[in-house]
């Protein structure tokens, strides 16, 4: 039986896998033969370094999307999921990802052809986060690391924090290279998703289960090794964060804009709002004020944001459960509210002005 693995990745050496089933770059979504030899100590290479390790047979190729430093581009990823589709290529290795909402649309349509066309995705979570793209989609095996685990070992999180459904062990001595010593791999998410990658692959190789993704899901429930204190794995939700408020409609544009300028600066917002027409795959629907203190927290430490940006409606702002409310004057006060005026024109000069107010707050923690 033929069965080639992907791993999307900065490439893989040759020294790591000598025979490459292909071997690919894409930049600006154009995938061509590469035409230089990764590095062996390279991230790409010492995945596979562990997914051979426990499946020797794994046949393997590599597409690098990934620059020098650790980079890339989500249409480049869609790109080279697209290429697997048309290439019948049924595994798909991921210890990359995004923690960024603005990516979801289209890796979640990149994912849906895979997953239409009969293709297995195994990607790790971002490192520090509950929640990463794709590995937190339902049509995903999501892993992270696990604690009191080794070898091939994994573990099944009953109730996946994130839609990460399984932790495997993390830490591997591998060999990368025949002139290197063997290297010790952290214990990172992106060295545990291998771990569920080579156990699929020798689930699939050997017909020890059918080849659809719940019926390869079923199967790893079946075998992972219980939790060591006898409890299914997962991880706790984050911290309150904070919660901005833009009191009224008119902020449509100046809130997306604020969003844009945390997100450049290495915060992940989380938006809302109580207009129907704001919500999108990047913007929640807020039913009512009460949201911000339950649903809002909640899915905030879900997808491990920095805050909450959300549009409200109303004009008594005082009871609304906000640390800061935008609105166009003072419109009330309170102790433990904090109101800026704005008249949504400049988001330059509320950005500003928002990150001064929070810095006393967990935003920078």
């Amino acid at each position: 039986m033929k069965l080639k693995l992907a791993i999307i990745d900065d490439g893989i050496s040759s020294d790591t896998v000598s025979d490459l089933a292909f071997n690919l770059v894409c930049k600006n979504g154009i995938l061509q033969e590469a035409s230089s030899e990764a590095n062996f100590f390279s991230h790409g290479s010492i995945c596979a370094a562990i997914i051979r390790k426990y499946a020797p047979q794994a046949e393997i190729g590599s597409i690098r999307i990934l620059g020098a430093d650790g980079r890339g581009e989500p249409g480049d990823l869609a790109a080279a999921l697209e290429w697997c589709v048309l290439s019948g290529i049924k595994m798909i290795h991921l210890s990359i990802g995004s923690t960024q909402p603005c990516d979801v649309p289209l890796l979640y349509e990149a994912v849906n052809k895979v997953s239409k066309s009969g293709g297995i995705i195994i990607a790790a979570c971002k490192t520090g986060h509950n929640v990463s793209f794709p590995a937190s989609f339902a049509k995903v095996i999501g892993v992270r690391a696990g604690e009191s685990l080794t070898g091939p070992q994994y573990t099944a999180n009953r109730e996946p924090n994130g839609g990460i459904e399984f932790s495997a062990n993390a830490s591997h001595d591998v060999v990368v290279s025949p002139f290197a010593e063997p290297f010790a791999a952290s214990k990172f998410n992106s060295y545990a998703a291998p771990v569920i990658s080579a156990v699929v692959y020798k689930l699939l190789l050997f017909a020890k289960c059918g080849a659809s993704l719940p019926e390869i899901r079923a199967q790893l429930y079946k075998e992972a090794a219980p939790a060591a204190d006898g409890k299914w794995a997962g991880n706790d939700l984050t911290d309150k964060v904070p919660v901005v408020a833009f009191a009224g409609n008119q902020y449509r544009a100046s809130m997306r804009a604020v969003a844009r300028k945390f997100l450049d600066d290495n915060y992940l917002p989380l938006l809302f709002s109580q207009f129907a027409e704001d919500c999108s795959p990047e913007c929640f629907f807020l039913a009512d004020w009460d949201a911000l203190e339950s649903h809002c927290h909640h899915m905030a430490g879900f997808y491990g944001a920095d805050l909450v940006l959300a549009m409200v409606a109303g004009e008594d702002l005082n009871g609304l459960e906000a640390d800061v409310v935008v609105s166009g004057g003072q419109n009330g006060s309170h102790p433990d509210k904090i109101f800026l005026s704005s008249d949504g024109k400049n988001a330059d000069d509320l950005y500003r002005r928002l990150i001064s107010v929070l810095e006393d707050t967990d935003l920078d923690d």
